[in-house]
């Protein structure tokens, strides 16, 4: 089974390629938002002029990238990992087709934990199993 998962915050998404509960897991894709900042700091310091539009932006280039992807046929399941608010810009932004893919998502905001970081949320899904998990 081909796997994507996607783990971003405001500042870069990584796109790895899952081979299973027990493969690797490759860094297809990374992505910079060079003017994005986490949630956590737009939270503490109020919003810039502009804030939201390049948010914005950047969702819709993850979006588009994940869209690639599948018409490319690299993946028949998406996991996403993302801050709350940028787990739901990204599910917005995506296109149905690639919404009938998501599997699994977690909300965290540490997309530099790594996707062997994440590895044990999703053993099932990783070995070909049908639960996702949904926080």
């Amino acid at each position: 089974m081909k796997i994507w998962i996607v783990l971003a915050d405001e500042r870069a998404a990584f796109f790895y390629d899952a081979r299973g509960a027990k493969g690797p897991f490759d860094l297809v894709l990374k992505i910079v938002n060079p003017t994005g900042s986490p949630d956590r700091e737009i939270e503490q310091h109020g919003r810039g002029f502009g804030s939201a539009t390049r948010r914005e932006d950047f969702v819709h280039r993850i979006a588009d990238e994940i869209e690639r992807g599948r018409n490319a046929l690299k993946f028949e399941r998406l996991m996403l990992a993302s801050g709350p608010r940028m787990l739901g810009s990204i599910r917005s932004a995506l296109s149905d087709p690639c919404r009938s893919l998501l599997a699994a998502e977690v909300k965290t905001d540490r997309a530099n934990l790594g996707a062997a970081g994440l590895r044990g949320r999703w053993p099932d899904l990783l070995s070909g199993g049908t639960t996702g998990e949904r926080q």
